[in-house]
């Protein structure tokens, strides 16, 4: 249970990381154009590998913010290593 948790909880910050960043642009945005459209953030994950070292995690992620030309859209893999609990 340990392991789990502290993955959930580096996952978690960046996760947290990326909705902050989301918000910001959001809040940046010409007040004219936020009432044309909705913008709108998705992110969503893949657990790629999950072993006695390391958990490897694909994020795919979606972001719009009102009055821009196209969505935003990446992926990222992020590694969690069980013996130095940290990112890489």
């Amino acid at each position: 249970m340990r392991r789990e948790r502290e993955v959930n909880e580096a996952l978690k910050e960046i996760v947290d990381a990326k909705i902050a960043q989301f918000k910001k642009a959001v809040a940046q945005a010409e007040p004219s154009k936020i009432f044309a459209s909705k913008s709108a953030l998705y992110i969503d994950y893949a657990l790629l590998s999950l072993n006695r070292r390391s958990a490897r995690v694909k994020f795919i992620v979606s972001s719009y913010v009102a009055g821009d030309a196209s969505p935003n859209n990446y992926s990222s893999v992020v590694k969690y290593d069980f013996k130095n609990r940290a990112v890489k």
